[in-house]
């Protein structure tokens, strides 16, 4: 009977949590600077067009790391508040991995964007491209 009612406590907590992150996701996406300034004018490149893909997957991106940090917060209550149960313990271990796995999909997809973007010569696509400014002065 504890195990039921800790279990659905633990639910409650990850479900307040996530509205929560929610809630507070909504204000960030009208702060973020999806579109760019030639979109009032009406005078967008290429370029313009790639740096708003650019800044959804960014977007999206800080969305997925908040939930990574989510799943790392529920693995960690799970395998902490096991109580010896093995099963508890190993299903608290697969959730901290699914999260790692989760995060270092998430790093090598901003890697690709912003490798890619680089090649292609977009500015303004990021802190790569600040870094690798540099170069395009170059050529």
């Amino acid at each position: 009977m504890q195990k039921i009612m800790f279990k659905n406590f633990l639910r409650k907590i990850f479900s307040a949590a996530t509205v929560a992150i929610i809630l507070l996701i909504a204000p960030a996406a009208r702060a973020a600077e999806i579109l760019p300034s030639c979109a009032k004018a009406g005078n967008c490149g290429l370029n313009d067009i790639l740096l708003v893909a650019v800044n959804v997957a960014d977007f999206i991106l800080g969305i997925v790391g908040s939930v990574a940090l989510l799943f790392f917060i529920y693995g960690g209550f799970v395998f902490i508040l096991s109580g010896g149960n093995e099963k508890r313990v190993e299903e608290g271990k697969q959730i901290l991995l699914n999260a790692v796995i989760g995060l270092v999909i998430v790093f090598a997809s901003y890697l690709i964007i912003q490798f890619s973007l680089t090649l292609l010569g977009v500015k303004g696509a990021g802190a790569w491209s600040d870094l690798l400014k540099f170069t395009n002065t170059i050529r």
